[in-house]
């Protein structure tokens, strides 16, 4: 009985373990049950678009700055800014956003989609 207690609590560990990661950029809990985290606002300033997303470079906690490109626009943030012109480029937001993952064939990818942005 002891024993089968002791695999128990190990098992119910592990699962809890792997079910939260940090994100590397932003050091926010990712829970993998859900498969998405909504981060507060950071700030950022923008850096242009290209094929590949969005680039800001964010202001992290420690006064660090980091490069970061955001994988997609809501619709609703891209109605009122136009990141695909130059006009916004080195304008500083206040940028809200969300981690999306997904699983397909095998590979996990990470999609980083901005929610919000507020103009400083």
């Amino acid at each position: 009985m002891k024993t089968k207690i002791i695999f128990l609590l190990t098992v119910l560990a592990t699962v809890s373990i792997q079910a939260t990661i940090k994100d590397p950029i932003t050091n926010n809990i990712i829970d993998n049950n859900k498969k998405s985290c909504v981060y507060d606002q950071m700030k950022g300033v923008f850096d242009g678009a290209d094929e590949y997303g969005y680039t800001f470079i964010l202001t992290l906690d420690d006064g660090e700055g980091v490069i970061f490109t955001f994988n997609k626009l809501d619709e609703a943030v891209s109605e009122v800014y136009n990141l695909e012109s130059e006009n916004l480029i080195g304008e500083t937001f206040l940028i809200t956003f969300e981690l999306l993952q997904e699983t397909s064939e095998g590979e996990q990818k990470e999609i980083y989609t901005i929610t919000d942005l507020e103009v400083l």
